[in-house]
């Protein structure tokens, strides 16, 4: 067995201003995930991207005649809203950590991509005006959000606040090479918490290439979605829809329960170049 090297998806949270992370001095608050931004993108006209959110959530290099094994994958995704708090802080959110495999808004979901990519060169730099952490221009070397355009209406220092205009990356996606059969995955199939996720795949690949995972998220807009009248039972609602339906109530920034986070993490195992693969083995070469 060669090594075994988990790549999970760490992030900026503006929630953690002021507060230490962790016992290293990190200079930005990160947590878990990545934070996905309140404002909703308009729907473009195609061939224009989509209204929807790229993350790239975790990312391994495989070198020339290197071979990997993908091991295993986790998926994470919360709901969540700020509600009132003390004086000190204006707002506290809570979350959820989404566990029902096929929830989504009735007018958001997420996209998970796992997926081979050709070697990618040089990173794009971030321009000038958006030089945010976790927020990049077309590719990242790191966790973050992905945009081809964006604008903010003032600067913060976080790219999940402020944001008045966005669209992915132009193309993108014409470069991916599903993964065991997961390049468009459009429910939860294993979860942050599963003892399991380290053997959920066993997939071997085959370099120079690079293997990710995506989200697509189209977020929801809690001012102009549908209510449900949810029926009361004996087992009553999914857990989604009853932190949705309580939190309305009580929701501070007026715009209800969005999507809040998402994150991801593979597993691989390296594996020594020149060996002939078995043949049981799933190969993915260029």
């Amino acid at each position: 067995m060669g090594r075994i090297v988990e790549v999970s998806t760490v992030g900026i949270d503006e929630a953690l201003q002021g507060i230490s992370t962790d016992p290293f001095g990190s200079v930005y608050p990160s947590s878990i995930g990545l934070r996905v931004p309140a404002f909703v993108p308009p729907q473009s006209a195609p061939p224009l991207p989509p209204n929807r959110y790229l993350f790239k959530l975790a990312s391994r290099e495989v070198g020339a005649f290197g071979r990997m094994r993908v091991r295993g994958w986790r998926q994470y995704v919360t709901i969540g809203v700020s509600v009132p708090s003390d004086v000190t802080v204006p707002s506290q959110p809570v979350e959820l950590e989404v566990t029902t495999p096929g929830f989504r808004f009735p007018d958001g979901n997420i996209s998970w991509h796992l997926v081979r990519e050709p070697p990618q060169g040089d990173v794009p730099q971030h321009r000038p005006n958006t030089d945010l952490v976790n927020f990049s221009f077309s590719d990242s070397s790191g966790p973050a959000l992905l945009y081809q355009t964006a604008a903010f209406s003032a600067a913060t220092g976080f790219y999940m606040l402020n944001l008045t205009a966005y669209t992915p990356p132009l193309q993108r996606q014409q470069t991916w090479e599903p993964v065991a059969g997961l390049g468009n995955v459009h429910d939860l199939r294993t979860f942050w918490r599963d003892a399991h996720a380290w053997e959920s795949l066993d997939a071997m690949v085959e370099g120079p290439c690079r293997v990710s995972l995506y989200a697509s998220v189209l977020q929801t807009n809690p001012e102009t979605r549908t209510t449900p009248t949810l029926p009361t039972g004996f087992f009553g609602p999914p857990p989604e829809e009853a932190f949705i339906a309580e939190m309305q109530t009580v929701a501070a920034e007026g715009d209800g329960v969005k999507y809040w986070r998402v994150g991801g993490a593979l597993i691989f195992e390296d594996c020594e170049s020149g060996k002939p693969f078995p043949p049981e083995q799933v190969v993915i070469t260029p």
